[in-house]
């Protein structure tokens, strides 16, 4: 494994992981709200094996850098530049973006304002491609129950409502991964937490509009971003290829390892050169 630092457009710096053979197809995954290049370690040391596995801390958070105010987290063109800055920086060809959770907002931003020519497939998984107070029909418990909590300033408050969220991603939660996740949510300043969530952005045409492979892997039992949504852009992208997985949540990467791969190799099958 090698760990770089990307510039970004506007002078930030996003920390990289590069893992597996640099002759590989690259496989550029985008993590979730107040979360790190971190959570897809168990499925990524699998998968480095033969593919190029990219991850990286999206702005304000981990170890990438987390400016101050609300407009470096709120204007689109800035996500869609840094996705577009680990790209090219690592020199990236047509590489098969897997976005999960908020990280589906991210690569919407960057197909919106990037197109999709650099792009080989995506693999979308529980995906918010959609975001904000008009998409919280859909959006579960986990999410809804505790949003006011994780844009709390007081540490105890947010903390609980981290524990809460992380524990209601899965039904049967790993203790050590969920304890993890909730360190690195603690490392997510309040201003970075709040503007995030205070977007509110449709990006399903952006999918819909596309030519290239796509995928979306959901789990039947998610209750933070809601299986109707992945039906909701199935019926407007009926290329993708939906796989819905019964007894999973919102980590299928975590808790359905083989039956992502599966899916995530499809569309490896189908990329771009």
């Amino acid at each position: 494994m090698t760990t770089k630092t990307v510039e970004t457009a506007d002078g930030l710096e996003l920390r990289v992981d590069d893992i597996g053979p640099r002759d590989a197809r690259p496989i550029v995954f985008v993590h979730g709200l107040a979360q790190d290049r971190t959570a897809f370690g168990p499925v990524v040391a699998s998968l480095a094996a033969d593919l190029r596995c990219v991850v990286f801390d999206v702005r304000g958070h981990g170890d990438s850098s987390a400016p101050e105010g609300r407009e470096p987290y709120t204007d689109g063109a800035r996500f869609a530049n840094d996705v577009d800055a680990v790209v090219r920086g690592l020199e990236l060809r047509a590489p098969i973006l897997v976005p999960w959770s908020y990280g589906g907002a991210v690569v919407g931003d960057y197909l919106r304002h990037h197109g999709s020519a650099a792009v080989g497939g995506i693999l979308l998984v529980a995906a918010a491609v959609r975001i904000g107070r008009s998409a919280g029909a859909f959006f579960g418990s986990a999410m809804m129950d505790n949003a006011r909590g994780l844009v709390s300033n007081d540490p105890a408050v947010y903390e609980a409502s981290a524990r809460a969220f992380v524990h209601g991603c899965s039904r049967a939660p790993n203790q050590s991964y969920a304890a993890e996740r909730v360190s690195a949510m603690q490392r997510v300043p309040a201003h970075v937490r709040r503007a995030l969530l205070s977007r509110d952005e449709d990006y399903v045409a952006a999918y819909a509009n596309g030519d290239f492979p796509i995928g979306a892997i959901q789990g039947d039992d998610d209750r933070v971003v809601l299986p109707s949504l992945a039906d909701h852009l199935h019926e407007q992208a009926p290329r993708t290829v939906l796989t819905r997985l019964p007894g999973v949540g919102h980590l299928p990467f975590l808790e359905a390892p083989e039956a992502f791969e599966r899916a995530l190799r499809s569309v490896v099958a189908a990329a771009r050169a």
